[in-house]
């Protein structure tokens, strides 16, 4: 499963990669590229997308992602939950650091009135971990996604090797949730595959 997951993933980048390189469009100062209104610095190789940014993106290249809304304030997630009929869902808010879960930043509500009600309580949640810094950071917007029960999970992500200065893709089939600490540890879980420019 874990080659298999792999194969698709790399596929899936390569793919990504030559769409991205297609869209990128020099600006005046030629230091920067813009990306459909995203700044990207040429040096830093650095850009970051929301979870909900990072969804539609796959979606456009076929893969299948449950249905999400994105909210940003408490009176579209009023109104929202009026529109839709939903009886219940679950909140994570939108912050560009890992951990949300651990920080109290997802929550499943049960009602509409609990929808309405966690939605400001993480509105006002401020993240606080390593990747945020002591200042921590709030939420400006949520994703709003039905319950669904979870069969089996998996983590993919590619992000850049610092010691290698390239791309990797990194797997793992026991899904996300502490995979710094799991990657740190050298657990055998967690597989690695430089992707090659």
């Amino acid at each position: 499963m874990a080659q298999l997951l792999l194969e698709k993933g790399a596929h899936l980048f390569e793919r990504l990669r030559n769409r991205l390189k297609a869209t990128f469009y020099k600006t005046k100062n030629h230091k920067n590229f813009l990306l459909k209104g995203m700044i990207v610095a040429e040096k830093m190789r650095f850009m970051q997308l929301y979870e909900y940014q990072a969804k539609n993106i796959l979606k456009q290249w076929g893969i299948p992602i449950p249905p999400f809304d994105v909210v940003f304030s408490l009176e579209e997630t009023e109104r929202l939950v009026r529109e839709k009929g939903l009886k219940q869902a679950v909140l994570k808010v939108q912050v560009h650091a890992g951990g949300r879960g651990k920080a109290g930043g997802v929550l499943i509500a049960k009602s509409p009135s609990e929808i309405v009600e966690g939605a400001k309580k993480l509105f006002d949640l401020r993240i606080i971990n390593a990747q945020t810094g002591p200042q921590g950071v709030k939420a400006a917007s949520l994703l709003i996604s039905p319950v669904i029960d979870i069969e089996e999970e998996y983590y993919l992500a590619v992000t850049i090797d610092r010691k290698r200065a390239g791309a990797v893709l990194i797997a793992s089939k026991t899904g996300g949730v502490d995979i710094e600490e799991v990657a740190k540890n050298g657990s055998h879980s967690v597989i690695r595959v430089p992707i090659s420019e």
